[in-house]
């Protein structure tokens, strides 16, 4: 969502560098993909954790 409000106000896409006045949004994205980043990689460390965990399923969950 951040994305879109730096398009709306007018900042170019594909340049090594941005201007100042795209700081602050530009941020949010950015801590935005480390955490989906983050996430990932638990959600690859829980299915892995699962296969190869060695205790059964209770009978009543």
């Amino acid at each position: 969502m951040p994305m879109h409000f730096l398009g709306l106000a007018g900042m170019p896409r594909r340049i090594p560098d941005y201007p100042d006045s795209y700081y602050g949004w530009n941020l949010i994205a950015s801590y935005g993909s480390y955490v989906a980043l983050l996430s990932t990689v638990f959600f690859f460390y829980m299915v892995y954790s699962t296969l190869t965990n060695a205790n059964p399923c209770l009978d009543n969950p």
